[in-house]
């Protein structure tokens, strides 16, 4: 697994730190989970790539936006309170649909 960020291929690790605008590409054995600070979970299975396209969030009003692109592979999600805040405030895209995410759980697939 590696994270694409401004061109570059990166290590990914536990722990590390995702950028607004990262790539996460798993490989054929590969897999991860992503928590974000409003509480959002993602699990990325193998053969995939999601690029987090925008995320903001104001831990104060729970207001923000979250906008990824699963391009290939499979993504879980557990929403949090973005989506609560906000109904329209999260988006999954894929290559033949866009998801608007209302504050629940989903699991979708993407194929070359």
């Amino acid at each position: 697994m590696h994270l694409e960020r401004g061109g570059q291929r990166l290590p990914a690790r536990v722990g590390t730190h995702l950028q607004a605008t990262d790539t996460v590409v798993t490989g054929a054995d590969g897999s991860a989970g992503i928590a974000f600070v409003d509480n959002s979970l993602l699990s990325v299975g193998p053969n995939s790539v999601l690029a987090i396209e925008r995320y903001a969030f104001n831990s104060t009003t729970h207001e923000g936006t979250f906008e990824s692109s699963l391009r290939k592979g499979t993504l879980s999600v557990v929403s949090g309170k973005i989506a609560k805040q906000s109904p329209d405030a999260m988006k999954v895209k894929t290559p033949s649909s866009i998801l608007g995410v209302r504050g629940t759980e989903f699991l979708v697939r993407s194929d070359d």
